[in-house]
């Protein structure tokens, strides 16, 4: 058995390293950016050797590799087309829920957070196309070398953010309530119909004797206080661009 500590934790608001080609050197760092407050994590990022607090720990970014990235892809949608399809009972069905599909910058802008070495939400991720970012983050602690690959560490985690389903009731997809934030927010992240983008970095470090693995994925879109979190409806009945063949009910991208 693996002596791990597991901790989940949530973003309320509301590297690879990515090329800001066409943006002033400091755009992430104008306030405009961020209009419900910053820093925005973009602007003096921590160096790709890690940041302050990942000093003397041996910190190393695990790549975003193709594979990890459809990977990581593959686990959004094939949960999101469980709820969309109506199987998550009693959840009802989604109107329109996008397939969601790799985005480079939201995963340069996770990169920013991950590297930190320090598990908690930044307070801004935002990019010019996305200006209402979400955010998941994860964090594993563990003692035996080699114990998991990333693909061992990515299905759990998201399977964590996953398995918060169990506390959701159908009211609260109808408007996110505040008072739940905590209890639901990794999975209605997850299954936000507004949502069609994703962006993910991995960093770990040692602890003593111990690893950590920190896993951050930033979203086009974030959930919103009393917004709906998807219409619900017949299953992909508003979806423009006709359905996903392979992921049932979620719409074309």
């Amino acid at each position: 058995m693996h002596q791990s500590t597991f901790a989940l934790t949530l973003c309320l608001l509301s590297i690879t390293v990515f090329s800001t080609d066409g943006y002033a050197p400091n755009y992430y760092c104008s306030p405009s950016l961020c209009p419900h407050g910053g820093p925005n994590v973009g602007c003096n990022p921590p160096p790709l050797s890690g940041g302050h607090f990942c000093y003397g720990k041996l910190p190393s970014v695990v790549p975003m590799t193709p594979a990890v990235q459809a990977h990581i892809l593959h686990l959004h949608n094939y949960y999101r087309s469980r709820v969309a399809s109506g199987y998550q009972f009693p959840l009802g069905p989604a109107a329109r829920m996008y397939t969601m599909v790799w985005d480079d910058e939201l995963a340069a802008q996770a990169g920013n957070n991950a590297r930190s070495c320090v598990f908690a939400h930044d307070r801004c991720r935002n990019t010019p196309q996305f200006l209402t970012s979400g955010q998941n983050i994860a964090l594993l602690k563990y003692y035996e070398p080699g114990a998991y690959t990333v693909t061992d560490l990515i299905t759990r985690f998201i399977g964590g953010w996953w398995k918060e389903n169990k506390k959701v009731k159908p009211a609260y997809i109808q408007a996110f309530p505040r008072s739940q934030v905590k209890n639901i927010g990794h999975f209605t992240m997850l299954v936000n119909d507004r949502t069609w983008k994703v962006g993910c970095a991995m960093q770990n470090w040692s602890e003593g004797a111990a690893t950590k693995v920190y896993f951050v994925c930033n979203y086009s879109y974030n959930n919103i206080v009393t917004q709906e979190v998807y219409t619900v409806g017949r299953a992909g009945s508003q979806c423009q661009a006709g359905l996903n063949p392979i992921y049932p009910g979620l719409c074309r991208t």
